[in-house]
């Protein structure tokens, strides 16, 4: 029985030793659960009354003799969904009072893989109903592109929901082999030859663009400047103008 997911409710180590010790004796006295606890007698009555506190142990007297119960994690459970629901609240409020920073110059670095999926999500999420999106995919020599199409297509999907625009360019080597990412019906998708293309990509919303290298180590650029922004939209527009269908 694991129970160190106890010392993330304030719980110390010899405190789930006293807990363990008591649910596998059951109803007993102090000497008892001393002895299967292994601890000492000062610790031994900390840990009860911390226990105590947190609804996990209770006790009857009897002659004068305390004799301690076990009680089920019913009231760290509650505990749990009320810091949920108290830190939805504030994350609402600190939502609410932080200023925008779409009009300021801002750049963001994310490393790694769960940086580089926090980055996208964030992306997503950003944009507006029906905003249009630009993007310039990944060449087909790109590592790992198996895992990289299973993960876009996640995002893709977000951007559907979102009825996005989309507008994307391929290397044209995805013609003759399978691992364009579902960009989704719709979109429109247009072809460069492959020299243009290598493990860097770029998606261009209305209000940033992501530079993304995907590979061993995964890393995402994140860049809010609305000079930069239009200067890559421009760019995406002259690609998609020699571009072919």
């Amino acid at each position: 029985m694991n129970l160190s997911l106890l010392l993330q409710f304030g719980l110390h180590k010899n405190d789930i030793k006293v807990y363990e010790a008591l649910v596998s004796i059951g109803r007993t006295k102090s000497g008892a659960l001393m002895e299967k606890a292994g601890v000492g007698s000062s610790r031994l009555y900390a840990s009860l009354e911390i226990l105590i506190t947190k609804g996990l142990v209770s006790y009857e007297v009897r002659n004068n003799v305390r004799y301690y119960k076990p009680e089920k994690i019913d009231a760290l459970i509650e505990q749990s969904k009320e810091s949920t629901r108290a830190l939805t609240a504030l994350a609402e409020t600190i939502r609410s009072v932080t200023p925008t920073t779409t009009e300021r110059n801002e750049t963001n670095v994310f490393e790694g893989y769960h940086g580089f999926r926090r980055a996208f999500f964030e992306h997503v999420e950003r944009m507006s109903k029906g905003e249009e999106l630009r993007i310039i995919g990944f060449g087909i020599r790109a590592p790992e592109r198996r895992a990289l199409s299973k993960f876009l297509d996640e995002i893709n999907v977000l951007a559907l929901a979102k009825k996005s625009k989309m507008h994307a360019l391929f290397d044209e080597e995805f013609r003759k082999k399978p691992g364009i990412p579902n960009v989704g019906k719709g979109a429109d998708i247009h072809f460069l030859p492959s020299s243009y293309f290598g493990p860097t990509a770029y998606n261009i919303s209305k209000s940033e663009v992501l530079l993304s290298v995907w590979g061993k180590n995964p890393l995402v650029i994140r860049i809010r400047n609305p000079i930069l922004v239009a200067s890559f939209a421009a760019h995406f527009d002259f690609l998609l103008g020699i571009s072919k269908k």
